[in-house]
């Protein structure tokens, strides 16, 4: 089993590996109703993501979720960054910016040196951290990587 990792922000928010943590009634309940990509999986399938996945909780500093994100990956070479998405009442204070540099951050994932994610609408986001768009027919799909 993996260490718990944990990153706290000055102003108390934390991101933790911890899987007791997660609020999978937010998470699901967060996906089906305020996401565009998951809008139409149930929520027995998204549980079963999240278990076969490396996910990262956001907690606000009273401990109650208030983001998301997971990683499918080898830990060694391959990382599919998915699911990003942070409680509308905590947006617009850098938590999505600091969530992505955390994942990808986070110390199983230091030899990988291939990303990939699909968005329709946070490309700005991710280019901060070097993604770039494949040229897919959709315009979604981005890619990282380095030697």
């Amino acid at each position: 089993m993996t260490e718990v990792w944990e990153r706290t922000r000055e102003d108390g928010f934390v991101i933790s590996t911890d899987t007791s943590r997660l609020d999978m009634s937010w998470i699901v309940d967060f996906l089906k109703n305020e996401s565009y990509w998951a809008n139409h999986i149930s929520g027995a399938v998204i549980e079963k993501s999240i278990r076969n996945s490396i996910p990262f909780g956001l907690y606000n500093p009273a401990g109650k979720q208030s983001g998301f994100s997971l990683v499918v990956s080898d830990r060694a070479r391959y990382a599919w960054l998915g699911d990003v998405c942070i409680d509308k009442a905590c947006r617009g204070r850098g938590l999505g910016v600091w969530l992505v540099q955390n994942v990808l951050a986070y110390p199983e994932f230091e030899t990988v040196n291939r990303w990939a994610l699909r968005t329709k609408d946070a490309h700005t986001l991710y280019e901060k951290f070097g993604f770039r768009r494949t040229g897919d027919s959709e315009g979604r799909a981005m890619e990282l990587t380095w030697p």
